[in-house]
Order: C-alpha cells, then structure tokens, then sequence
C-alpha cells in the first residue's frame, strides 16, 4: 500500500488505515496488525480528514511509534 500523493501524511495515511480497518489490528494500535489481516486502503480524501497535527501527537503516544514510521515508510517505497 502507498499514500495516495504528497498532499496526505504517513501519519494521516496510517490513522486512515487504522480507522478503515479496526479488527485488523489489536489494541487499536497501528503497530499490531494480525497475521492474515487484509487490508482496506483508504482514499486520499478520507485520509485527509485527519488534521496532520493531531495525528502526529496521536501516534507519538505509542512507544514504537518511530519505528512504526520508518517500517511504513519502507514498506510503502519498496
């Protein structure tokens, strides 16, 4: 999966899918997909509604939440 463009954030991309896809996760943490777990990729526009800001400050309350960036962001430029 890849963001849609420049104009959406890792982190607005991330909040997106986390949003799109509940069960897939566990705990609601972006950094706990369970195995097997097929992914819903949202729209630019719906990843968009998410203030870049506050998904910032939303993710950094995670402990991994470095690590979870740098992962996203290789998987998605491979």
């Amino acid at each position: 999966a890849t963001r849609p463009d420049t104009s959406v954030s890792i982190q607005q991309m991330m909040l997106a899918i986390l949003a799109d896809n509940p069960k897939a996760f566990a705990s609601n943490n972006v950094n706990t997909l369970k195995q097997g777990s097929l992914l819903a990729i949202p729209e630019a526009a719906r990843a968009r509604q998410f203030d870049p800001k506050q998904t910032i400050a939303e993710l950094q309350k995670n402990p991994d939440f470095v690590k979870a960036v740098k992962e996203f962001i290789k998987r998605t430029t491979s």
